[in-house]
């Protein structure tokens, strides 16, 4: 069972990426963008659900059809993520926007998870992001920073409560930090989860990859640039709905 998991959807992943690659490559040559796009269907992620099947007992049919779903919804998410860069231009690395662009496009495509957990997001200066010194021409990575720590928010937080969204300026540089009252990120596991895409040993029963900071820290290592802060990180013998607070830099021109 396992491996037929296995090779059925590494099939299936290796033929998505590959269609995708070619007519990604007709509409442009960001070679940045199409290493990007293939990482993220077969690096880290993808190796650690092989690795989840490969040691699952045999006969443990549920267990392997939950990975195998798993895989399918995240090649599905990744691929229309990617054709929604494109469609926006966020690929052209010579095509400027405003970081304010690509802050609604993020607002719009999480929309529906904040609805249907009656969040509310509070946004405070975002009319930094029209600024001058907002350019950028690095918006799909904009948009990758902006969308994983939200929707971390989101998926870490209990309904009914609401999601603090931050924009500062420093010097030329501007910043977003995203606080939620979640559960929060033992401090003792800070770094494992910003490196490795481990979770947090408190996420309980909440589904996730643990691809989402990791995601963030591979875009900042590429340009050289520090890795998110975790600002209020859970100690030992806090409440548990302490919450998280993450400030990231954003790309642009300045930086």
């Amino acid at each position: 069972m396992q491996n037929t998991l296995i090779w059925d959807y590494s099939g299936k992943i290796s033929d998505i990426t590959s269609k995708f690659q070619k007519k990604a490559d007709k509409t442009h040559k960001n070679k940045e963008f199409i290493a990007d796009f293939v990482h993220e269907l077969g690096g880290a992620y993808f190796s650690q659900q092989l690795l989840k099947l490969i040691q699952l007992p045999q006969g443990a049919r549920e267990e392997g059809y939950e990975i195998g779903v798993d895989i399918a919804k995240h090649t599905e998410k990744t691929v229309k993520m990617y054709q929604k860069f494109i469609d926006n231009g966020f690929d052209n690395p010579n095509k400027q926007f405003k970081l304010k662009t690509v802050f609604s496009c993020v607002k719009e495509s999480l929309s529906k998870k904040t609805e249907a957990k009656n969040m509310k997001l509070n946004i405070e200066n975002e009319e930094l992001l029209n600024k001058k010194e907002a350019i950028t021409k690095c918006a799909y990575q904009n948009y990758i920073i902006m969308s994983n720590l939200i929707e971390n928010a989101v998926k870490y937080s209990p309904e009914n409560t609401e999601i603090n969204v931050a924009f500062r300026k420093h010097k030329n540089n501007i910043y977003m930090a995203v606080k939620d009252h979640g559960i929060g990120i033992p401090e003792i596991e800070q770094d494992g989860i910003m490196l490795s895409g481990d979770r947090g040993s408190n996420v309980g029963n909440v589904r996730g990859t643990g691809h989402g900071l990791y995601r963030i820290h591979r875009i900042m290592e590429a340009k050289g640039l520090f890795d998110p802060t975790i600002k209020s990180p859970l100690y030992p013998n806090e409440p548990v709905n302490k919450g998280t607070e993450i400030e990231a830099l954003l790309l642009t021109a300045t930086v």
